[in-house]
């Protein structure tokens, strides 16, 4: 059995979900998994033999089955169990061992996890009692001040010493940081309360190492709780979200802006319901936002400032991103497009569409673009066509999606000198994407 074949055996077994794969070490457990050697992944699947249990129909729903995957071939570490207690090896012993890891993806991961945290840390007066996501670049994890729950948002320190050798995109909370302090003026009420954002000395200086920590509100359900509902009710949820962006382009001000930010990573993992009724929502997840104007309030259309490799999702990141050009408001707006055709379909983009499933930057593109271009020719939608994504549906989304490119409909669309079309801030966008998305039925 080779290890993509393992991989889907893996991922049928743990029913994707967090709670009965190896000791909450990630949400996306496909990604951790095609992370491993095919070493550690057919031992897990060997741990899986012997140790059967049913996920899907637990008998005792607070247990979980601890499995440690054992490997020669590798230094990887998977995330230790939250209920645990911090590792008692010396810090400098734990990290001699953790670098000599050569793959730069493990490298990160192996400085993720002398930076975890445990239940019942507290650090800088928050007292942490749940881990939400280990991902490979944040750990979250919900804490208590006082009375209040709170999102903890941590980044290990990554210290000169360490020699870990990071990718740039591996630190984003100090990009989202300056994101709420500079955008705190306009007291919008569409972005999460932010409370603290700082450097923090090790918990034990002999087993611990520092980190950089954010804390912000806690709030509800994320918009992917929408799929499979009806399609009025995703339609519903996704306006909410698109006035959510609105509020980020214009600062609140309805006039053309002077201070304009744009998200970079729209999905609707990063919009959140503020509780049960499901009629508000606020906009998260800052790391990549991008502020529209330089300190002399002029427009940013010049090359220095174009989009960067790695900014955002690949499967909801917009053609524009794609081709590396002017960061612009129709890149969210784009997103949205590709949102929809998530929330739509029955399974997630990156499962359910084999079309979609695409592994470099030009294939994603070229996708987008012939999806753009064809999703009215009933043959190419029809092979597409699934749940609620209907025919009628996806040449909705196209219309969507084809809007935000090569625009020349208002004054407010515009080429820079290298001939990349952007825009300048214009409320009419705005309605005309919420009259094509009510166009879904």
């Amino acid at each position: 059995m080779n290890k993509s074949t393992t991989i889907t055996h893996l991922l049928d077994y743990f029913n994707n979900d967090i709670n009965y794969f190896v000791s909450k070490v990630d949400i996306n457990i496909e990604k951790y998994l095609n992370c491993l050697s095919a070493t550690e992944v057919k031992e897990i699947y060997r741990s899986t033999l012997t140790n059967p249990t049913n996920p899907t129909n637990p008998t005792n729903p607070t247990q979980t089955t601890t499995i440690q995957p054992q490997s020669t071939t590798t230094t990887i570490q998977p995330y230790l169990p939250f209920d645990s207690k911090r590792p008692t090896e010396d810090i400098k012993e734990r990290i001699s061992k953790m670098i000599k890891e050569r793959n730069t993806d493990r490298r990160q991961q192996n400085l993720m996890i002398l930076g975890q945290l445990y239940k019942d840390d507290v650090i800088n007066n928050i007292k942490i009692i749940k881990p939400l996501s280990l991902r490979d670049d944040t750990l979250i994890y919900i804490g208590k001040q006082g009375n209040k729950k709170v999102i903890v948002k941590v980044q290990p320190r990554n210290k000169k010493e360490y020699n870990f050798r990071l990718p740039n995109y591996s630190y984003q909370l100090a990009t989202e940081a300056c994101f709420f302090n500079s955008i705190k003026k306009y007291n919008l009420n569409t972005i999460p309360t932010f409370y603290f954002y700082g450097n923090l000395a090790p918990l034990d200086p002999a087993i611990d190492i520092e980190r950089y920590m954010l804390v912000m509100e806690l709030l509800g359900n994320n918009l992917t709780i929408l799929k499979n509902k009806p399609v009025a009710t995703i339609v519903n949820g996704v306006l909410l979200a698109l006035k959510t962006i609105q509020s980020l382009h214009n600062c609140g001000i309805t006039s053309t802006p002077k201070e304009s930010f744009v998200h970079k990573d729209v999905k609707h993992e990063n919009f959140v319901f503020t509780d049960d009724t499901m009629t508000t929502v606020k906009v998260i997840d800052f790391g990549l936002a991008e502020s529209l104007y330089d300190t002399k309030h002029r427009r940013k259309n010049y090359k220095s400032s174009y989009a960067k490799p790695g900014d955002g999702t690949p499967l909801y990141m917009s053609t524009m991103q794609h081709k590396l050009s002017i960061h612009d408001y129709m890149d969210d707006l784009q997103a949205f497009a590709w949102m929809l055709l998530d929330l739509l379909g029955n399974q997630p983009l990156s499962t359910g569409m084999t079309w979609y499933n695409a592994t470099t930057n030009d294939q994603r593109l070229a996708m987008k673009l012939e999806f753009i271009a064809r999703c009215k020719d009933p043959i190419y939608s029809g092979r597409l066509a699934n749940g609620t994504l209907t025919i009628h549906n996806i040449g909705v989304i196209g219309e969507l999606a084809a809007y935000t490119i090569n625009r020349t409909q208002y004054s407010t669309d515009l080429k820079n000198d290298d001939s990349i079309y952007y825009t300048e801030y214009n409320e009419q966008y705005y309605k005309d994407i919420e009259t094509i998305i009510r166009k879904l039925r």
